[in-house]
């Protein structure tokens, strides 16, 4: 997760402590020098009272999760399509939205959502994979459009959850 949405997923039931992951410290160093208006100071330490900032493969993590049973009100995927850094050699498999959808939806507690970056509102092939994905393991979802201003484009994100929960059938 970038700043901007730590800094926000911070404040959200300020009781519990939150897990962040982020593939690259390389994304983290630029956040907090040029998205210092969104993220504040958030990303100026990787760790605090509440809060853990891992930088490793994300797959590798959620797949930790699942094999000690852990569970989560909410998952958020803020994948990008490119690393920053060259030098990391995670296979490009592991970044599947499919794969990260299945190992996410595992985590969720009953009535948890799976939270995701969709791709530009343009890009019909690459949203219509990802609907795919959702509609073909009989997921609810919702899809946003949204103006992204860093990217200065229309984006949709992507709410998912079981059906049956939620209020929904």
């Amino acid at each position: 997760m970038k700043g901007g949405v730590r800094s926000k997923h911070i404040n959200i039931n300020d009781s519990e402590r939150k897990k962040l992951i982020e593939e690259d410290i390389e994304v983290i160093k630029a956040c907090r020098i040029y998205m210092r208006g969104v993220c504040g100071d958030s990303l100026d330490n990787l760790s605090g009272n509440k809060f853990l900032i891992r930088t490793e493969n994300c797959v590798s993590v959620l797949n930790e999760c699942i094999e000690t049973n852990r569970k989560f009100d909410y998952v958020i995927n803020d994948l990008s399509e490119y690393l920053v850094d060259t030098e990391i050699s995670y296979a490009i498999d592991d970044y599947t939205s499919a794969k990260i959808l299945d190992c996410s939806m595992n985590l969720l507690d009953y009535g948890g959502k799976y939270l995701c970056r969709g791709d530009i509102a343009g890009n019909v092939d690459a949203l219509n994979t990802v609907i795919h994905d959702i509609t073909s393991r009989d997921l609810v979802y919702n899809k946003y459009t949204v103006h992204v201003p860093s990217f200065k484009e229309q984006y949709c994100l992507f709410e998912v959850w079981k059906p049956g929960e939620n209020g929904t059938v």
